[in-house]
């Protein structure tokens, strides 16, 4: 649980600086999901790997 703030303000300066679409903020918002499932906070990760996964359609396409 310490890693959870330093993800937190990581995601936060990704959509900051370079938007919510960009591929390495949906890779910050996907590693934040992992972070949060490892811990067992299930209801939390769930939003965000949805996030990520329509960003990556919107941005890269269904068949990437």
């Amino acid at each position: 649980e310490e890693a959870e703030p330093l993800y937190k303000e990581a995601l936060d300066g990704f959509r900051e600086l370079l938007g919510n679409k960009h591929p390495s903020t949906l890779a910050s918002i996907n590693n934040m999901a992992t972070l949060l499932q490892d811990q067992g906070k299930l209801e939390e990760a769930e939003p965000l790997y949805k996030e990520a996964l329509e960003g990556y359609r919107e941005v890269l396409g269904n068949k990437h």
